[in-house]
């Protein structure tokens, strides 16, 4: 019975690693303790973003739940990293956030939720993508 399913979870597999690819569209989202007020974006040079916002949820709840705290269109970035300023967001233990990312190609693509983790002092990207949400 396992030996039947093995093909099946290494295909599951690959999927995960390639959505996470293809989800963010081989951009790169960072945090560190040296910055800990900010998120780092990496993306493809030439790439023109015009806005981000970020939305705010409950842990594990649906993305459809998540409200937004926060837009921005003054953006701080060089021409390959967009610094994303959290220090205004409240540091809950209880709350999950999700960064939706604007391009000038009216195409849209969103990070990974994060939290704030107490015990390291700075905000840390969970495994937990996006895969449907709701715009307000």
């Amino acid at each position: 019975m396992l030996s039947q399913n093995i093909p099946n979870i290494f295909l599951y597999f690959i999927a995960i690693s390639l959505g996470s690819e293809l989800r963010l569209n081989s951009h790169y989202f960072r945090t560190s303790k040296q910055t800990p007020d900010y998120i780092e974006l990496y993306y493809e040079k030439g790439l023109k973003i015009i806005s981000y916002e970020i939305y705010e949820g409950d842990i594990g709840a649906s993305f459809n739940s998540f409200m937004p705290i926060r837009y921005e269109n003054d953006l701080t970035k060089t021409e390959k990293v967009l610094f994303i300023d959290v220090s205004s967001i409240d540091k809950r233990i209880d709350k999950e956030y999700v960064i939706w990312i604007n391009h000038e190609e009216n195409e849209v693509f969103y990070s990974n939720t994060f939290f704030y983790d107490t015990e390291e002092g700075y905000f840390k990207f969970t495994r937990r993508y996006v895969d449907r949400f709701k715009r307000f």
